[in-house]
C-alpha cells in the first residue's frame, strides 16, 4: 500500500501547469528582487524562448528578447509558481510575454500593442507554440495585467472605453482560438495611475469585467489593485511594490 501511495505522489507531482503571464509592465514585474520567495528549483520554472530552454523559475523572471521585457527586479511569479506547488504537488512553467507601455487598442502604425496587427501578439505565441510543440503540452491558463496605458488614452481622450472593451474581447477571442477554447484566461484588473483622474481607469476594470461576463472561461481573479495606494503598495505613480 504504502509503496503504491508513493508511487502516486510521485505521479501526481510531476503533473505540469502551464501558464502564460501577459499584459504590461506590472506583468513584468515591477517590484524588489530583495523581497522575492526562491521557488522550488526541481518544480517550478520559466520558459526561456532565446534559449528554448527551462530553468529554475526566479527574479528578475522574463527576458529582453522578442519585445518582451524581463522584471525590473522583482515580479509575483516565484511566490504564484511556489504557491501554486505547494497546493497541488504540480510542477509550474512560467512562459513570460509582458512588455511596459503597452495597449490593446493600437493609436498608430508600428506601435507595440495587443491588436491583431500588432507585433506582440505574433511574438507571444511563437514563444509559446515553440514551447508547447517541443512538450505537446498545454495552457493551463493565462494571466493578464494590463490596462494602464488604455486608461491614460481614455483621460486624454485618445479611445473610447467601447473600443477598449472590444479590443480586449478580440484578443481573448484569439487567445483561445490559437490555444484551445476553452483556455482559462485570468484577469487581474488595472490599478490607478495616480497621476491622472481616476475615473477613466475605473472604466477601464469595468471594461475588463464585462469582458468576462461575456466570454467563456474568462475570470476576474483579484479586484483590490484600486486599493495599493492607500495601503502603501506603489512604488510609484502606476507600478506595484513586491
Amino acid at each position: 500500500f504504502f509503496f503504491l501511495f508513493f508511487l502516486a505522489f510521485i505521479a501526481f507531482g510531476q503533473n505540469k501547469k502551464i501558464f502564460l503571464v501577459a499584459g504590461q509592465s506590472n506583468a513584468r514585474g515591477n517590484g524588489d528582487s530583495l523581497y522575492s520567495v526562491i521557488p522550488n528549483a526541481k518544480f517550478c520554472f520559466e520558459y526561456k524562448g532565446k534559449k528554448g530552454a527551462l530553468e529554475p523559475l526566479k527574479d528578475p523572471v522574463g527576458e529582453n528578447d522578442a519585445y518582451f521585457q524581463k522584471a525590473r527586479s522583482g515580479s509575483a511569479w516565484p511566490t504564484f509558481a511556489q504557491s501554486l506547488y505547494e497546493l497541488t504537488g504540480d510542477s509550474i512553467v512560467i512562459i513570460s510575454t509582458a512588455r511596459g507601455g503597452t495597449s490593446v487598442v493600437a493609436e498608430q502604425e508600428g506601435e507595440l500593442d495587443w491588436s491583431s496587427s500588432g507585433l506582440l501578439y505574433s511574438a507571444m505565441k511563437k514563444k509559446v507554440e515553440n514551447y508547447l510543440i517541443d512538450t505537446g503540452g498545454k495552457l493551463s491558463g493565462i494571466i493578464w495585467i494590463q490596462g494602464e496605458k488604455d486608461g491614460k488614452r481614455l483621460s486624454n481622450n485618445g479611445i473610447n472605453v467601447q473600443k477598449y472593451e472590444a479590443g480586449l474581447r478580440n484578443l481573448f477571442h484569439r487567445f483561445q482560438s490559437d490555444f484551445g477554447q476553452e483556455t482559462p484566461i485570468y484577469i487581474v484588473p488595472t490599478g490607478f495611475n495616480l497621476d491622472f483622474p481616476k475615473k477613466p481607469f475605473r472604466k477601464i476594470r469595468n471594461a475588463q469585467k464585462k469582458v468576462a461576463r461575456k466570454v467563456k472561461f474568462v475570470t476576474v481573479i483579484f479586484i483590490a489593485t484600486n486599493e495599493f495606494p492607500k495601503k502603501g503598495m506603489m512604488s510609484d505613480n502606476v507600478h506595484y511594490t513586491q
